[in-house]
Parts: C-alpha cells; structure tokens; sequence
C-alpha cells in the first residue's frame, strides 16, 4: 500500500502519498507514461474487472498512474455522461473511431500549408496511438513499437507515445517513441498457460480531464460533441435516420452533442466520398479531431488504406485543397510524415489515436494562461536537468493534474520508472525555483529496477485569481554505480 505522510507548505498542508507499482519491464517511458486515457476495445479483450471479457462499445477510462481501466460511469451533476449507453443507446454496431474534438493538431495554416504541423512559443506535439496486429511477415516496426509486438502480452492493448518532430522538448525527448502505457496494466492482459491479449480500438486523452477539479472543468466545453465512425463490417446496423444510403460507410465521420442531459441524434460531419474515397468498403479506424479550427487527422485500416496515402492523413474544408494530404512536420520545405516518425516508417496499422500539445497556452514570455490553452495544466513538460544537476539521466518522468475528491482540490503527481534498486527520492519545488528549499523530499520504498512510483502532492484550496503556480520536480536514485536523476518535469496550476 502507498504511505502517506503530511509535510508543512507555508501555512498550507499538503498531502503526500509516495508508493509504487509495477510497470511491465522493459519500463513505460517517457512524458506521458502514465497518463490518463479514455479507451474501448474489442469484444476478445480481458476484461479489466478481471473475470470473462470486456464489453464492446464501453468506454473504460483511468486517471494518471500505472493502473488499469475501469468501466465508464454516468457523468453526474454537470459533467457530460461519455458512456456508449448514453451515447449510442446500446446499438450493435461497433464503433471504432472516436474523438471528443479537443484534440490540438497544431496545424496553423490549413489552408495555406495544410497537414504541416509547427509548434511556436512552447508548444510540443504527441501522437498517442494504439496499432493493429501486424501483417503475417510483421509489421517491420522498430525501437518499442517492434520490441512489444513481439512480446508475449502483444502491442495491440498497449498505448504508445511520439513526440513529433519540431517539438520544444529538451533533444534526447524528440523523435521518441515511447510505451506509455502496456495492457497488464491497464488490466487487458491476462497471463497463464493460455494467455488472453486485448485489443484497444478508440483512444480519447481529454474525457478524463472532465473527472478533474472545476477550474479545470470550467474552462472545458459545456456541450461536448463526440466525434465517430463504424467499423465497415457493422456499418448496416447504424440507424437510417443517421446519415442517407449514400452515406453508409466505415469512412463516414459521424457528429453527437452534449445538450447538458442527453446526446443528439448522431448526423454526418464528413461523407467518405468527401474525404475522396473510391472504395465502398473503406473504413476509418483512428480518429483526432480539433473541433474549434474544424479540422482532423484520420487513419483508415490498412487494407483500405488508398496507395499512397499515410497511415494519418489530415482534412479540413479548404477550396485550394479539398482532400486530406499527409500529416506532417519538420522542414516546411522538406515535411516528414508523421506516420512514419511514429511507426519507424513500418507496415504498422495504427487504430487508434490522440493528438496533443502539452505547452499549448504558453507565450513567447514563458506565461501560461488556462484559457489560452489546458494543456500546460494537464500534463508535464520535460525540461533538461543536466545544466543543474550533473549526474545521468536514467530514470524516466512524467507529471500529471489529479483530483483528490476528499479534499475537493487539484493534486499534483510525478512518476518515474527505470528506479535504481536502492530506491529514489522524489524533490519538487512551487513557483519554479527549482534547487531553492524543496516542498517535498520524500524517500521511495526500495524498488525493483523496472519498478513504477508515483509522488502524489494534494494542493491547498487556490485561489481562482491567482497568477499560474509553476511546481517542477524530480527524481533522485541510488544505483550500483552511484547518483542519478530523472530531467525536471513541470506543470502548472
């Protein structure tokens, strides 16, 4: 069990709970392991309860941490209700595509320069995805991708992260692709002499920021709407009265709203003839969807996917350019796919996907604001630690924003993995004055090498005029060889 202890912040208390959990060796790495997630899967999957198999058409979600998904509950009080029963009202079709529409492309000219993604200020961009299984010959996939596909547990359950070229992220960060998440923990695998794999099918990284504190939820949409398609094998069981016969297909993105009780009727955002497709049985499997600059990125199964096309390919209604073109970043004059950076440039079928820019909000003088942008408040940005502390950099880190519902505020929580056996101390800072007196400094329990901790801070009540709150931190361990360190993560509050 986690302990938990209480540690003086000025005249305030703060919470503390340092505890671990096993993260699936090799490790959960890089800036958003750990991090909350919105999922369904298919009908084979495990269920995470642990009895029988999971339920199609569920939406299972957690918080941040290392630990396994549970079954969507109503939303209550204000809070938007993201069930597949609220939401499809138990229909039989399946649905595998879906996206709430916050996803952050950072596509800032669409038209002029459609698909190229570019990060000013302190942007940084993250493809989060999930893959289907890989050809007979393998997929040819790389790196963590390549190592979980052949790995007993699979990659299909899994969650992977890539930071996207451009990213202002410190350089050992950049062009990564990352495990952030395996399926023992999120309870989707289930081991023994006939080993049970899941599959995860939709991905959506910001409903879970609607179970947060309400400064968060205030500044989140009231009338959400949920963006979605239909598997091509099920695509007849969708109403008539959603969409017309020319409509009927597994590309046809389909649109629900949020009326502060009840979904709409679903209605067509964009046909599959609209995005150019010629084939009857093309079928859309991922889906990212930044609703307030109308526009999207998108994956097709890879056997529907059109030759040359990429496995994410970016549209939004634009006269010069009206069909999708590859999602793409780097030089403007020479754009790399983003498929390819995140899959190794492999057959890789990726089914499900998010987009997010974790330094959204923040201006060229370093200040973030939470109505210019949630990210900064939501998830942790890595910064180098190696200008201050001179040890090497081993240990793995991200932070995220909780809710601690007893206490009714925001909690701040760092993880790490890849701990030194002898244990590490975990250090953070308020206001970002990194390396001045600590507000916390807590020794973990001893931890096996491909162990996962977590430092859990529950902030005092803030004031709702306050100037953003910077607290950084990191980690400290102790290995065969001596001192090392995870990079400083920051998050804002």
């Amino acid at each position: 069990m986690p302990r938990s202890i209480r540690a003086p912040v000025s005249a305030a208390l703060l919470a503390v709970s340092c505890g671990h959990a096993l993260a699936q060796a090799p490790s959960d790495a890089g800036p958003l392991m750990a991090a909350p997630i919105a999922i369904g899967v298919t009908a084979a999957t495990p269920a995470p309860s642990g009895g029988g198999t999971a339920t199609v058409n569920q939406t299972y979600s957690k918080m941040a941490g290392f630990d396994r998904v549970r079954a969507r509950s109503t939303g209550g009080g204000s809070r938007p209700d993201f069930t597949f029963a609220a939401l499809f009202a138990g229909a039989a079709f399946e649905v595998d595509a879906l996206s709430i529409g916050l996803d952050q492309l950072n596509v800032h000219d669409p038209c002029g320069r459609p698909g190229f993604a570019r990060f000013p200020d302190s942007s940084w961009g993250a493809v989060m995805f999930s893959v289907a299984a890989p050809p007979p010959g393998g997929s040819g996939a790389t790196g963590a991708l390549g190592r979980e596909e052949s790995s007993i547990d699979g990659a299909l359950a899994d969650v992977f992260s890539h930071i996207v070229r451009g990213s202002n992220v410190p350089i050992a960060y950049r062009l990564r692709t990352d495990r952030a998440l395996d399926s023992p923990e999120l309870g989707l695998f289930r081991g023994g002499p006939a080993p049970q794999t899941g599959d995860i099918v939709t991905m959506d990284a910001m409903i879970p920021a609607f179970d947060l504190d309400g400064e968060i939820l205030a500044q989140l949409p009231i009338h959400p709407s949920v963006y979605f398609s239909v598997t091509d094998a099920t695509k007849a069981l969708v109403p008539a009265t959603w969409w017309s016969p020319a409509d009927v297909s597994g590309a046809t993105i389909l649109r629900s709203t949020w009326d502060g009780t009840s979904w709409s009727t679903p209605n067509v955002l964009v046909s599959w003839t609209e995005l150019g497709l010629t084939a009857i049985n093309a079928d859309i499997d991922a889906l990212a969807v930044e609703e307030s600059r109308a526009h999207l990125v998108f994956s097709l199964t890879r056997a529907t996917t059109p030759a040359g096309w990429s496995q994410l390919m970016y549209f939004t209604r634009c006269t010069d350019f009206p069909l999708p073109v590859p999602y793409t970043a780097g030089s403007p004059t020479s754009p790399t796919e983003v498929a390819d950076d995140s899959a190794g440039g492999s057959d890789t079928d990726i089914d499900a996907v998010c987009i997010v820019d974790p330094g959204a909000g923040i201006d060229q003088a370093g200040s973030p604001a939470i109505t210019r942008g949630l990210g900064p408040f939501l998830w942790g940005t890595p910064r180098d630690v190696s200008a201050v502390l001179p040890w090497p950099v081993r240990m793995e880190v991200a932070s995220f924003r909780g809710f601690d519902r007893i206490a009714g505020t925001p909690t701040w929580e760092m993880y790490a993995t890849r701990i030194p056996a002898n244990g590490a101390f975990a250090f953070a800072w308020p206001g970002g004055t990194p390396f001045g007196p600590p507000i916390l400094a807590v020794a973990s329990a001893v931890l096996p090498p491909q162990g996962g901790v977590r430092l859990q801070v529950t902030l005092p009540p803030l004031s709702a005029t306050r100037p953003p709150i910077l607290v950084e931190g990191v980690w400290v361990g102790l290995g065969a060889a001596g001192l090392v360190v995870s990079d400083l993560t920051r998050l804002y509050f």
